[in-house]
């Protein structure tokens, strides 16, 4: 599963979701998107995401 962040300022800090450190992402300059690929066994959670 993979979740878009709209209008988000530059690249992110830590990234986890239900208390775990997430790696997979990517920051799109150009519409300054942040996608965030989630763990395939993903099952509710919190998503948390820092900026820098």
């Amino acid at each position: 599963m993979q979740v878009t962040i709209f209008d988000w300022n530059g690249a992110p800090g830590k990234i986890t979701y239900g208390g775990e450190s997430i790696a997979n992402s990517r920051f799109d300059e150009a519409t300054h998107s942040l996608t965030i690929l989630l763990p395939e066994k993903a099952e509710g959670g919190e998503l948390e995401v820092a900026g820098r």
